[in-house]
């Protein structure tokens, strides 16, 4: 497989975890008359596998972008080159920022044990107070009792 210079350099932009994860899911959908490459169809199963949800349209918009046609299929080096540009979209700082005042429920900066509390039971998720206690300690680096801007960037943009 030849990959260009421009999808080598976005391929280095991933960390090597994320490599890993989307080659070995991206595997999960290549059929052995096609080794290397997958079916446009399969793409929005793929990224769903990644915890990425996006409509038909959002995929083939983003496949366009980049002037790849999906006719024929698509792959493994233009998938991650795509993906690269979702990761970053995801980490944007904007993004990051409305993500982490949409948590602050008190507005002051911070993200207390109440307001992430919240916010992960809002989400549905359920675990025991010592598995919550467990939790916020290793997003709480500087272990000031609260996850302030910084801790809330490396928690959510660590391997």
């Amino acid at each position: 497989m030849e990959d260009t210079k421009e999808e080598e350099t976005t391929i280095r932009s991933l960390t090597e975890d994320q490599v890993t994860e989307i080659c070995e899911t991206f595997a999960l959908y290549e059929t052995p008359r096609t080794p290397g490459m997958i079916r446009q169809n399969d793409l929005g199963n793929v990224m769903y596998q990644l915890g990425i949800i996006r409509t038909e349209s959002e995929i083939n918009c983003m496949f366009q972008e980049f002037e790849y046609e999906l006719n024929e299929g698509v792959t493994v080096a233009q998938f991650l080159h795509v993906m690269t540009k979702v990761y970053q979209q995801l980490y944007d700082k904007d993004s990051l920022k409305a993500a982490f005042d949409a948590i602050d429920e008190t507005k002051n900066d911070a993200i207390h044990g109440s307001d992430l509390r919240h916010f992960a039971l809002s989400m549905g998720m359920k675990f025991t107070d010592l598995e919550f206690e467990e939790m916020f300690k290793q997003v709480d680096f500087d272990g000031d009792g609260k996850i302030g801007w910084t801790d809330f960037v490396k928690a959510v943009t660590k391997p």
